[in-house]
């Protein structure tokens, strides 16, 4: 990876002293600060998609006809049954 890099580099650039400088600094600062973006946008996304679907399954569980319904409740008296064309 070097080898292709210098080159680029200028005619008094040596390997062995060569360093990123401050440059170099704000690159990798931008680059970090970029992925702390990000992942803080991430994080708010699928804790807004988490409570959505929960929202979803809670109001699918509200508005979902019983399993029940229709069928006579053991348990229910006469007058707990569902009653036709009502």
């Amino acid at each position: 990876m070097i080898a292709a890099v210098l080159p680029f580099a200028g005619p008094g650039a040596d390997p062995e002293t060569a360093a990123s400088g401050f440059m170099g600094f704000v690159v990798f600062f931008l680059l970090a600060l970029a992925i702390w973006f990000l992942g803080r946008n991430l994080t708010g996304r699928l804790r807004r998609m988490n409570h959505l679907h929960a929202q979803e399954e809670a109001e699918r569980t509200q508005d979902a006809p019983s399993e029940l319904e229709g069928h006579a409740d053991p348990s229910a008296g006469p007058d707990d049954r569902p009653q036709a064309g009502s």
